[in-house]
This record gives C-alpha cells, sequence and structure tokens, in this order.
C-alpha cells in the first residue's frame, strides 16, 4: 500500500507545483489510494506513519527528500478541518475509524447484500465506538437474536 501511494507522486514536476496544487494532489490521489484497504481492513500503524511521511515530504518539499526546516506548522495541525482554519487533509487514523464504522453499519441495516454474514476484522476501538453509538431496537426478533 505504501508503495501504491509512492507510485502516484509525479515523477519530476513536483517541486514546480505551487504549494495549493501539490495539497490538491495529497488529497485528491495520495490520500484516496488507502480508502479500499481502510475500509476493508485496518490498516497498520507503521504504514499509517510511511504514507503521512510520504504526503508531508511531498506537501512540504515538492520531492521525496528530508523536509527539515521546510515545514510551517506541524502535519497534525495540517490534517485538521478548514473550518477550524486549518488545510483539512484527512487524517488517515479518524478516516479508518469512520470507514470501519460505515462497514459495520451496513452489516447491520442491510442484510440483503451477499458480505453482510461474513465476519468483518475491526479494531476493537472502532466495535466499541459503534456499540457506544448505536442501539437495536426489539421489533420482529430478526435483527435483535436471543
Amino acid at each position: 500500500m505504501v508503495e501504491a501511494v509512492a507510485r502516484k507522486l509525479p515523477p519530476s514536476h513536483g517541486s514546480l507545483m505551487a504549494r495549493s496544487g501539490r495539497l490538491i494532489w495529497v488529497k485528491s490521489v495520495l490520500h484516496a489510494v488507502p480508502i479500499y484497504a481502510m475500509m476493508a481492513d485496518n490498516l497498520p500503524p507503521w504504514a499509517r506513519k510511511e504514507i503521512d511521511a510520504i504526503c508531508r515530504k511531498f506537501f512540504w518539499a515538492g520531492r521525496d527528500t528530508s523536509v527539515h526546516g521546510k515545514c510551517m506548522v506541524a502535519w497534525e495541525a495540517v490534517c485538521k478541518p478548514t473550518k477550524l482554519g486549518n488545510l483539512g487533509v484527512t487524517d488517515l487514523k479518524l478516516a479508518s475509524f469512520a470507514l470501519q464504522s460505515r462497514w459495520l453499519w451496513l452489516q447491520k441495516t442491510d442484510q440483503d447484500r451477499a458480505w453482510s454474514q461474513l465476519p468483518i476484522k475491526v479494531d476493537p476501538q472502532v466495535h466499541t465506538f459503534f456499540k457506544a453509538s448505536t442501539i437495536t431496537m426489539v421489533g420482529n426478533e430478526r435483527r435483535a437474536l436471543f
């Protein structure tokens, strides 16, 4: 997955792009690559860190080199929403939690899908969040088994 993100970097003209163009590239191309993997399987923390490092280097320096002294703000601030005055780059950990929660929601609400009965491997924090934020109404006893 990390290599797939690295392959999406523009070959030579990344340093010639304006920082706003690099921001759009990070948001729409580089962070779009791991979406399916984050939904279907939990992306390991080391892979998220590597992908963030690739995106950070490309955004601040325009290429895969050291960014020491070139970062204007911390990457955590870049990943905060634009409503808070930041750049709105997707935080991969929170996106992974949201996608896995949606997967659990679809499994619970739409049981006509072929994959709805398959066991889903999710992060324990996601499972706890999902249980705390949903309720099951006892009605026809098809969804609430006793």
